[in-house]
């Protein structure tokens, strides 16, 4: 599937642009056709693909698994950041960015954030707050996961002679496979459905390739207005700032690996 995602992506570049897909461009191609979740059909089958072979090796090597599949969505989620970093690396402005499809001048552009991270409005330390509470909870849950000793109705009695295998006391009921598949189908529901604007990423990579280049070479200035005290505002984003980067860095961990991880 990948594949054919791929193959029609090349197809369409080459027939709007009239160039052939290649350097950055082709980097960026081959990530998105694996991480997006703009296909519902690609993605409930490589997610719930990726279910039950993660099944499959909980039953065997509980702990190892469960390390394969942290790295595995670490994967996808860098996958998706990375090409951030591409599209930025590529372009010198905003301005050449759009000029490459459309030709028309912007100096001035609408972004409508979607999350705290991606809200300059708010004060930094509002936004660090918020993530330290999310990344302990998030660290709760695998935390528990990790030294859990019964999963989907399985229980394990986990050694602790280096090989971090599972030794299985009970394979559990048909009710707890059912619950199971019940659940790889809510989560890609979930996946590819209204909550998530029917698979838009949770990190909104467009948002920060606007970001990026707007204040890459002389900076850029964000505005916004109070509607509580009718009053406009206003923060300079320098071109090395710290702000912009640290915020991006929170989402990906939170918006981007905590994301695959929980769900």
């Amino acid at each position: 599937m990948w594949t054919k995602r791929f193959q029609r992506l090349r197809k369409a570049y080459t027939e709007d642009s009239k160039k052939k897909l290649e350097g950055v461009d082709l980097i960026r191609a081959m990530i998105s056709c694996a991480v997006q979740n703009d296909s519902p059909s690609y993605s409930v089958a490589r997610f719930t693909g990726e279910s039950f072979l993660l099944l499959g090796g909980f039953q065997l090597y509980y702990k190892t698994t469960f390390v394969v599949m942290s790295g595995i969505y670490l994967f996808f989620a860098f996958g998706e950041y990375f090409c951030v970093l591409l599209t930025v690396s590529k372009f010198d402005s905003l301005q050449k960015a759009i000029n490459e499809n459309k030709e028309r001048d912007i100096t001035l552009t609408k972004l409508t954030p979607k999350n705290v991270y991606q809200d300059f409005s708010l004060n930094l330390a509002i936004t660090t707050m918020v993530f330290v509470t999310q990344f302990t909870l998030i660290f709760f849950v695998l935390t528990d996961i990790y030294y859990s000793k019964e999963i989907i109705g399985m229980k394990y009695e986990i050694t602790t002679e280096g090989d971090m295998k599972g030794k299985i006391l009970d394979n559990g009921s048909l009710r707890a496979w059912l619950f199971y598949v019940l659940g790889t189908i809510m989560a890609c529901v979930f996946l590819v459905g209204p909550k998530t604007g029917f698979g838009q990423s949770e990190g909104s990579p467009v948002y920060w390739i606007h970001v990026f280049l707007a204040a890459k070479n002389t900076g850029a200035t964000i505005r916004w207005s109070d509607p509580v005290k009718d009053h406009k505002h206003e923060r300079f984003l320098s071109r090395r700032g710290f702000r912009v980067w640290l915020r991006f860095i929170m989402t990906f961990v939170i918006n981007g690996y905590g994301f695959h991880i929980l769900i």
